[in-house]
């Protein structure tokens, strides 16, 4: 969507130039999402990633050699890195706690850690008492830091009650090996048993803190990521099995119902709720060159289809994900690939669409359609953007100007504030510029469409009306 700011009112001459309106393509085969990557400290395998309460993004790295927590802004610039006073403590899963802080895993550590987010980075750090390595870790209903250890055993650090004393829980299937972990739309504490092959449920709700497992229908499916779906339901990732799969809580049934993902061999790994209602996950791949990938299913649509979006680099291993600090992107950790991937969605139907934040044109493509040529993609990496060279009439002469600057290159199209494009959207009305006559103020207006499927950007020239527009965020 685009968010217009009214500066003023101008009367605008007639133009005796005929609307241009080029047709509307679907495009759901053609290439649309643009995955950009940041590079990150040489060698330092980050896997975990989650977004501040600051607005930027903390990663963990966990190699011996670098053995800190990165912080990243949106625009994809590496900040800082604040060592863990633990060495080599192998830091895993990192979470926004209550408090303000992150909180993280230290798997060879065995310690629970935070970082604050005021800048300075000060790290604290919490043993377990059994000595178990904690690995993932989530912020619990009742406001506590609950995570998976080594040992066979979930537990919580009491962050609600100011103690920070940590209780743990041992799980009733021996060696069932519980990673995943997240709270419930039910109130509960959800878990996965990669080699119980089971998810597991502890009822924080009720206060009885018994357990409840429930196996998986696929033999040694290998659960690993796990979380609330917006449906009311749990949703979990099945590495050993290539799915991703529900578990009915909203319906009271239990039932387990798995999807294939389309990609062999996709090893899916940690899993989250998107901006756009659909569930998305990663795929870390491994056997032949297969996965590396980044997924979702199609929960807002009703189809269940799985959608696979390939990761520029080669086995780049990417592993954990969150919604970035805008609450509209997608960000990921790249194992192998020592960067961090940022992919921009676009919104749930109804969802909230926020103006007033910024990103660089090389996050996504821009894709124009114009009414002879198949559409063409501009704007990769930054390179050109749709501008008149002049008081243009035909519509190959907004094609390929090249973008100076953000700033600059709209000012070409009327603007005199901040205008960030994020990507390929979808219209039904289109992208419309006005354009006159020379000197005539000019301005984009953003008309929506249900059907999130299609995505295509597309320009009409022709008279917009007697407003015009300072800032505008596309969404």
């Amino acid at each position: 969507m685009l968010f217009l700011r009214k500066r003023h009112r101008v009367n605008h001459r007639c133009s005796s130039r005929a609307l241009f309106r080029p047709c509307l393509e679907r495009l759901e085969e053609r290439c649309l999402l643009s995955i950009t990557e940041y590079p990150v400290a040489a060698g330092s395998a980050p896997i975990g990633i989650a977004a501040g309460p600051d607005g930027n993004l903390y990663y963990t790295e966990q190699t011996a050699t670098t053995n800190a927590i990165g912080v990243m802004d949106t625009s994809g610039n590496v900040l800082a890195e604040f060592p863990i006073p633990t060495p080599n403590s192998k830091p895993q899963f990192i979470v926004a706690g209550p408090d303000g802080n992150m909180w993280f895993a230290e798997i060879r550590g065995g310690n629970l850690a935070s970082i604050s987010t005021d800048g300075l980075g000060t790290i604290t750090e919490y043993t377990l008492p059994s000595g178990n390595a904690p690995v993932f870790l989530a912020v619990g209903p009742d406001g506590n830091i609950w995570f998976s250890e080594g040992g066979n055993k979930i537990g919580f650090l009491d962050l609600a009650g100011g103690t920070y004393a940590i209780t743990e829980y041992r799980v009733p299937t021996p060696s069932s090996m519980p990673l995943g972990i997240a709270a419930g739309p039910d109130g509960n504490i959800w878990f996965t048993e990669k080699f119980g092959n089971k998810v597991g449920k502890l009822d924080l709700a009720g206060g009885t803190f018994a357990f409840t497992e429930f196996d998986v229908p696929s033999f040694d499916s290998q659960p690993v990521g796990i979380v609330a779906g917006p449906d009311g339901n749990v949703w979990f990732t099945e590495s050993g099995y290539g799915q991703i799969a529900r578990i009915d809580v909203a319906g009271g049934t239990y039932a387990i119902t798995e999807y294939t993902i389309p990609t062999v061999f996709p090893f899916p790994q940690a899993i989250i709720a998107g901006p756009d209602g659909n569930m998305w996950f990663t795929e870390t791949g491994g056997l032949g060159g297969y996965g590396n990938k980044l997924g979702y299913i199609d929960l807002a649509g009703g189809t269940l289809a799985i959608t696979e979006l390939p990761i520029p680099t080669t086995d780049s291993q990417p592993v954990g994900l969150t919604v970035g600090p805008s609450g509209t992107d997608i960000w990921f950790a790249e194992v192998h690939g020592n960067q961090v991937g940022h992919y921009v969605s676009a919104p749930a139907p109804g969802g909230h669409r926020p103006s007033g934040v910024h990103r660089s044109l090389d996050a996504a493509g821009i894709y124009l359609a114009s009414p002879s040529w198949d559409v063409a993609p501009l704007g990769a990496n930054a390179g050109t953007l749709a501008t008149p060279a002049r008081d243009a009439t035909d519509w190959r002469e907004y094609l390929g100007t090249p973008l100076r600057t953000q700033t600059q290159g709209l000012a070409a199209l009327g603007f005199e504030g901040p205008v960030d494009l994020l990507g390929a959207l979808v219209s039904s009305e289109g992208l419309h510029r006005a354009a006159s006559s020379p000197g005539d103020e000019e301005a984009l207006r953003w008309g929506e469409e249900a059907s999130a499927a299609t995505a295509v950007l597309y320009v009409s020239a022709g008279e917009f009306g007697d407003e015009s527009y300072e800032e505008a965020t596309l969404w």
